[in-house]
């Protein structure tokens, strides 16, 4: 057995499997058991999760700055292999206790588990480390040194396995494992997988250019490497291919060897690194992959299936918001009296308009730049969006409202059980106060959220009959992507 699991600073999806595969009943397993999504700061709790058929992912942060809390931005847990969720997301919880986490990636071997983790250090120092555990619920433990110290503290650091970030490990099928990192970089792992088994190499791609969160894998034989260029509304992916070994003998392939970039019909900017889910018994194959395109912070998720030519060559993937249609039926069957309901707010913050110039043939560019186009983008923030089960749209306050609020109307009297509220940068926590009233006029405090809690969502519950609902934010950013309501 072994047992995968891979953050990177991007929103990203929990998902189980059985043997290294991608299986059917991957949604399943999704919707049937509680969740918890992880960034460098805080765990947050989640009751539900949206399918992976989603193009975007509404309740990840989506943004990301630079202080403190360096890559402030949710991620998204892979996980491969028969698992005790519950037992993992401990182990995850201490793990997170060592310091500030990118990226993620656990392998299994002999009964040990090995986690490969960026973590970035307060004065910017960063490496790919390997901390063990005999369980997988941890404790995860660094092997040499005292773990990380704060900058200024006395005492010796663990080694990292890499100087850099973006660690991705790969076990071939004889067992040999090697590492990846971000421009390029790979090596071979000792067999104890804790350290790099010779010289590193850098792999000769058809394309230079910064890369990183690259991905391997095998497919039939054939080695292929993915690697990324470029950035923000331009972000594309590239990739090689060997029937050698994961270290030698990679090729450009025939046809286009980038195989994603942006698609402005569909309103997908620059598609940025992702990963590889497969079937090898059906050869179904779903990259995954975030949208860097506006600015470089809209980083929300998309998933569209990869297909292969007869030769091997990955065929050029067209992204779009369209999903991979349901893998197996949605656990929740109860109606969102939302979807039919009204929605206004106290404020509704101003439209934002983007104009990018995108290249549109990436594989063979025009001369004099006579293939880049410019697009136009506007983002609204009405607060019927928190309505439209669209995971790219949400309700945001202006600015200037120091008291936000958003209010529903049923229409008519309903027995309320439950509200899912999916805020916006919901790591940065809220507090808020729900209120509930029959004619509009005269209301009452149903729940109330009084301490700051990050999670998503949060959930109010036995809200009782009521025909309108008030939702007021005190603290955490003044915004909703969905406000599900149910009996």
């Amino acid at each position: 057995m072994i047992i995968i699991i891979l953050l990177r600073y991007s929103c990203r999806m929990l998902a189980a499997a059985h043997e290294r595969k991608f299986i059917a009943s991957l949604a399943a397993e999704i919707f049937k058991n509680t969740t918890r999504l992880i960034n460098g700061a805080y765990m947050q709790e989640m009751k539900t999760l949206q399918p992976l058929t989603r193009a975007q992912h509404s309740m990840w942060l989506g943004h990301n700055y630079h202080g403190s809390l360096p890559f402030h931005t949710a991620e998204w847990l892979v996980i491969e292999g028969p698992l005790d969720r519950e037992l993992f997301h401990q182990a995850v919880a201490r793990t997170l206790q060592e310091a500030k986490a990118l990226h993620w990636r656990v392998i299994e071997q002999d009964g040990k588990f090995y986690l490969y983790v960026t973590f970035v250090k307060p004065d910017d120092k960063m490496g790919t480390y390997v901390l063990v555990a005999d369980r997988p619920d941890g404790p995860f433990h660094f092997t040499a040194g005292q773990g990380l110290l704060p900058p200024g503290e006395e005492g010796t650091d663990s080694p990292a396995v890499v100087d850099d970030i973006d660690g991705e490990p790969f076990i071939n099928d004889d067992g040999s494992g090697y590492i990846f990192w971000r421009r390029r970089n790979a090596g071979r792992l000792s067999a104890d997988r804790l350290h790099l088994d010779g010289e590193p190499v850098t792999l000769a791609t058809a394309r230079q250019g910064y890369s990183e969160g690259p991905v391997m894998f095998k497919r039939k034989g054939i080695y292929y490497y993915i690697y990324t260029l470029s950035g923000h509304q331009n972000y594309v992916n590239a990739y090689m291919m060997s029937r050698e070994s994961p270290l030698t003998g990679f090729v450009k392939p025939e046809g286009n060897d980038i195989f994603l970039f942006s698609s402005p019909e569909n309103q997908v900017w620059g598609p940025g690194h992702g990963n590889v889910f497969y079937d090898e018994g059906t050869d179904e194959y779903i990259f995954l992959y975030l949208e860097y395109g506006d600015g470089g912070t809209t980083r929300q998720v998309y998933a569209n299936r990869m297909e292969f030519n007869d030769d091997g060559t990955i065929k050029t993937l067209i992204p779009d918001m369209r999903g991979v249609g349901y893998l197996a039926a949605s656990q929740e069957t109860r109606p969102n009296l939302a979807l039919q309901s009204h929605f206004y707010a106290s404020s509704e913050k101003s439209p934002r308009t983007s104009v990018v110039n995108i290249e549109t043939q990436p594989n063979q560019p025009l001369p004099e730049k006579g293939s880049v186009k410019s697009y136009t983008r506007t983002h609204t923030y009405q607060a019927t969006h928190v309505a439209d089960e669209s995971n790219g749209t949400r309700w945001m306050a202006a600015d200037t409202d120091s008291s936000p609020f958003i209010t529903v109307d049923l229409k008519e009297i309903r027995k309320v059980g439950e509200c899912q509220l999916y805020f916006t940068r919901p790591t940065e926590g809220h507090t808020w106060r729900l209120e509930k009233s029959i004619d509009g006029k005269h209301w009452q405090m149903c729940a109330e959220q009084g301490k700051v809690q990050a999670c998503s969502p949060h959930i109010a519950k036995e809200i009782g009959e009521t025909r309108y609902l008030r939702l007021h934010i005190r603290r955490g950013d003044a915004g909703l992507w969905e406000w599900k309501i149910y009996e």
